[in-house]
């Protein structure tokens, strides 16, 4: 469809050589170990939600008082300044915050690099996600919007696992999604499903239905962390779940590459690290959380991941709103130094960056894709 009539028309940011140069300087002073200011942040806008999983007590949390205010938040973020070229948003649910219209605003004005906007959201609101959306592509044209919707389940299953009413809140919120990517040309739309013994025995009926319907489809594997508030539930999806090495094997070999899309690969090739994993062996690919990456969570606080809590780097209340000069310190530099070899986890949000930055890692999973297709 054309262009919405009254909407000025700016040109889609495309960085892709800036990027490349960021992500050779970045990893040149990794090796070096010299401070590095990272090209992709994680903003834990909320830790508020309102959709009660099964696999995730986020959503039991007290509402925290202590969150950043709209102008803490835009001040850390832009901050960054032309480094920042990749922004994941997410929470807690994201469009709970009434204030992130203004918040990613800032930062598409600041951050003159920035091309690349992620969310992954509940569904539990169509109303609320489809005009938080709306809202977002429309004054960000120059911004491409990837959103995922979480889906972990078919039919009813849906609702077991994500709360009452949820497989019916689902396909409303796709359909609101799904009309409005019509419309906007900045905006993806993709399901992601994290995989976990509830429903593992329909990973790759998953897969088959949402695959096509999505741009880039996304597969997570649970994990109990504290982060997720479930630390010791046995909720994840590890050798110790029955079938789980056959369950990935099967989605890395089904998984369909797009070359139009090129992340599709990278997914694929997430895919066999985590099969990988449940062979008991390392990855390959070293862990990129603190230097191609940095999270600032909903209280201010500055670290190399969601998954690490006790690896806090500052906050950013106490550093002036200004993430670079807490990347500088040197306790930034020593919680680099404990990520590098950290294996705890192998999750889309630090992995993919991580491949991006580790390519000889990367080229043996590829390889491993490769040997396994010809069998």
């Amino acid at each position: 469809m054309g262009r919405e009539q009254g909407r000025p028309r700016r040109r889609r940011r495309k960085p892709w050589l800036g990027l490349l140069m960021r992500m050779l300087s970045v990893g040149w002073r990794r090796w070096l170990g010299r401070p590095v200011i990272p090209y992709k942040l994680t903003f834990e806008a909320t830790r508020r939600c309102d959709c009660p999983c099964q696999l995730c007590k986020i959503w039991q949390e007290p509402k925290n008082p202590n969150e950043l205010s709209t102008e803490e938040a835009a001040r850390s973020i832009t901050s960054l300044g032309p480094s920042l070229y990749w922004l994941n948003i997410t929470g807690g649910e994201p469009t709970l915050r009434k204030d992130l219209p203004v918040i990613v605003k800032s930062a598409v004005r600041a951050c003159r690099n920035l091309f690349l906007i992620n969310m992954p959201l509940n569904g539990r609101a169509p109303e609320r996600t489809e005009s938080c959306l709306g809202q977002l592509t429309s004054e960000n044209p120059e911004v491409l919007f990837q959103v995922t919707l979480s889906i972990d389940g078919i039919g009813e299953r849906q609702s077991d696992l994500r709360g009452k009413g949820q497989a019916a809140l689902t396909e409303e919120t796709w359909r609101r999604l799904a009309a409005l990517r019509c419309r906007r040309p900045n905006l993806r739309l993709s399901a992601q499903s994290t995989i976990s013994r509830f429903n593992a025995d329909q990973a790759t009926a998953l897969l088959e239905a949402l695959a096509p319907r999505s741009d880039n489809y996304a597969i997570a594997f649970a994990s109990d962390a504290e982060y997720y508030r479930n630390t010791g539930a046995g909720f994840a999806f590890n050798s110790g779940v029955q079938g789980a090495l056959a369950v990935a094997k099967e989605l890395a070999a089904r998984y369909p590459v797009r070359w139009t899309e090129p992340a599709t690969l990278l997914v694929k090739l997430f895919l066999y690290g985590e099969v990988r994993r449940l062979r008991g062996e390392s990855t390959g690919v070293a862990c990129s959380a603190g230097t191609a990456t940095v999270t600032l969570k909903a209280d201010g606080r500055v670290m190399p991941c969601l998954f690490k809590g006790e690896e806090d780097m500052g906050n950013v209340r106490q550093h002036g709103y200004d993430i670079p000069r807490i990347l500088r310190t040197s306790r930034a530099d020593e919680t680099r130094r404990a990520v590098k070899t950290c294996e705890k986890c192998w999750i889309n949000c630090e992995a993919l960056p991580s491949m991006l930055l580790s390519p000889r890692g990367t080229l043996s999973l590829l390889q491993e894709c490769c040997r396994f297709g010809r069998r």
